[in-house]
């Protein structure tokens, strides 16, 4: 089984202020800024079979380019912090996109 979903890279001029936040929770083990992601759609547990199906469909999805703003960030994790999360604001083109991620599942 592999645990997925679909995600879009954060803009490298967004990774610095994201660090500072993790840098700001000692204990916690981090990850690389390179690693940073926007989560489109949460799928769960697939196996083999299904996630090679959802690629093929999630590989035929375009769009254009736009704008995407951070407008709230924080931190979750059972006793120490585990992972920052940061608040993307709304946009029709990124409803657009995760709608279709929706579908494709």
């Amino acid at each position: 089984m592999y645990r997925l979903f679909a995600a879009l890279p954060v803009p490298e001029d967004l990774w610095e202020g994201l660090a500072a936040l993790q840098d700001g929770l000692p204990g916690a083990s981090w990850r690389p800024e390179e690693n940073f992601h926007i989560t489109l759609r949460f799928f769960g547990d697939l196996t083999y079979r299904q996630a090679r199906d959802l690629d093929d469909l999630l590989g035929d999805i375009r769009c254009q380019p736009f704008e995407l703003s951070i407008e709230g960030a924080g931190w979750f994790g059972r006793r120490e912090p585990s992972a920052v999360w940061a608040r993307v604001r709304e946009s029709d083109e990124l409803r657009s996109l995760s709608a279709r991620c929706e579908q494709a599942a």
